[in-house]
């Protein structure tokens, strides 16, 4: 007669009357059943209790960690119990994926179980597969009863160290926040160092001035945002992201004025806020000067308003499509966010970061480039910035039969690019790269070198002139 494990029903063993078959007996299979079932009654009551010590557990370490991202690990590496920061940090959304969390983690479920093996607290980073952020720092507890070890909790506390007297210290920023810091941003290039030391100022800001981020769509426009959230005064506040496009007044209107209104619901008041808006240049004449008269009548030094554009504002206001007074309201401290073809090598650095999460998350080792493979990548343009880059890294993690990407594996556009030839100052330009460059040039010469005209005849960004003109040694004029 099987046994059949009361936690997900697989066969742990069999009960066997072996003898004789001259003295079988109709009774001996009954009592083969009999004791099967009285094996399985015996470890259902045992699951049961140690069921509900692992939720008392978790309760426990919820209440001493209120803030933090918690999981429970039972004794078989099954998810017992996980709060709603650690399904947002770990991307644990649906059961699906919750049952799937030893495929997804495979590391972190190995380290736990080494820690419910030895009884000692341990230490680790996890990679997290969903997001640029990078990793988080995890800390793994056993759990035990009166007979011994029995599951263990995960608890990721936002990036600071988890001893009491750091906990008495101050306020730690929640774990929603845990992946948004500035140091978990990739890049190296001098482009993407002087947008990220500018927000970093920003973040710094004791008054919360606005704040307009300017870049094309997919250059991680919102991650810097997150970023400034996450290393400002306000971090413990609510994060609220809206896109403007079909934006509807009161919608626009709730959000300034009550950021974290479920918070309250729940008796939890964290005050005004961030509140960032995308895609600002899609805001209508009548919802714009709503933003307007609020920011001048209502908006205090508590909260703060993050905007983000696609588009050249600057031109928008002088075609009149777009308020000037609240240009200037909205563009106290601009960070233009550069893309990804603007960043040297760094296309290369988030594209082997994603192929190793999205691998992970596969449960597949990381697939290595080609040479003529990488070649052809370096000199790529990337025109869908990092959006492109992780849809390719999840292409290739999903499609791939062996761990390396060849040639045949890029995708037909790509292998059809043509980057320019090497002419010394311009060595490893792309075509598109040095059309833009004659384009501005040109465009300059006609305004006279005025970077502001210029900007604006070609709807681009100041900074995006000064950057093209650093790099091939142009006169600033302006």
């Amino acid at each position: 007669a099987p046994i059949y494990n009361p936690g997900d029903h697989s066969i742990l063993g069999c009960v066997d009357i072996t003898g004789p078959a001259r003295k079988a007996q109709d009774e001996v299979m009954a009592l083969a059943v009999s004791l099967a079932h009285s094996v399985e009654f015996y470890l259902s009551a045992n699951l049961l209790r140690r069921r509900e010590t692992l939720r008392e557990a978790f309760q426990a370490l919820a209440g001493r960690f209120p803030d933090d991202a918690l999981l429970l690990l039972d004794e078989t590496g099954n998810i017992s119990a996980a709060n709603n920061p650690a399904r947002e940090l770990l991307a644990l959304t649906s059961p699906a994926l919750l049952r799937g969390f030893r495929q997804l983690y495979p590391e972190l479920s190995q380290k736990a179980g080494q820690c419910l093996l030895s009884g000692q607290e341990a230490e680790c980073q996890v990679d997290l597969y969903h997001c640029i952020a990078g990793a988080a720092r995890c800390v793994l507890k056993p759990v035990a009863d009166q007979d011994g070890r029995i599951g263990c909790a995960l608890l990721f506390p936002a990036g600071r160290p988890v001893n009491r007297g750091a906990a008495q210290a101050g306020p730690r920023p929640s774990a929603k926040i845990a992946n948004h810091g500035f140091e978990r941003l990739i890049g190296a290039s001098s482009a993407f160092r002087q947008c990220v030391e500018t927000a970093r100022l920003a973040a710094a800001d004791k008054d919360h001035n606005p704040v307009l981020l300017t870049g094309e769509a997919g250059v991680g426009r919102e991650a810097i945002a997150r970023a400034i959230h996450a290393g400002g005064r306000l971090r413990q506040r609510p994060f609220i992201a809206l896109n403007c496009q079909g934006l509807r007044a009161d919608r626009l209107l709730a959000a300034l004025r009550a950021p974290g209104k479920a918070d309250r619901r729940a008796g939890r008041d964290p005050g005004a806020g961030v509140l960032f808006l995308a895609e600002i240049e899609a805001l209508g004449a009548d919802l714009q000067a709503r933003l307007a008269r609020f920011l001048e009548t209502e908006a205090g030094p508590v909260a703060r308003l993050i905007t983000a554009t696609g588009a050249d504002l600057a031109a928008a206001v002088a075609q009149g499509r777009f308020r000037a007074d609240l240009f200037h309201r909205l563009n106290v401290i601009g960070i233009d966010v550069p893309a990804i073809r603007e960043r040297e090598a760094d296309g290369l650095r988030l594209l082997e970061h994603f192929m190793t999460l999205a691998a992970k998350r596969a449960g597949r080792p990381t697939p290595a480039l080609a040479k003529n493979v990488r070649q052809r990548l370096a000199g790529y343009d990337w025109p869908g910035n990092i959006t492109e880059l992780r849809g390719l890294a999840a292409r290739w993690a999903v499609t791939l039969k062996r761990p390396v990407v060849s040639w045949a594996h890029l995708p037909r556009h790509i292998r059809g690019y043509e980057p320019a030839t090497d002419t010394g100052a311009g060595a490893g330009a792309s075509t598109m790269r040095s059309v833009e460059d004659a384009l501005i040039r040109k465009t300059l010469a006609e305004m006279n070198g005025n970077v502001s005209k210029t900007a604006r005849a070609l709807g681009i960004n100041r900074s995006t002139i000064y950057r093209h003109g650093h790099r091939h040694g142009w006169p600033r004029n302006d």
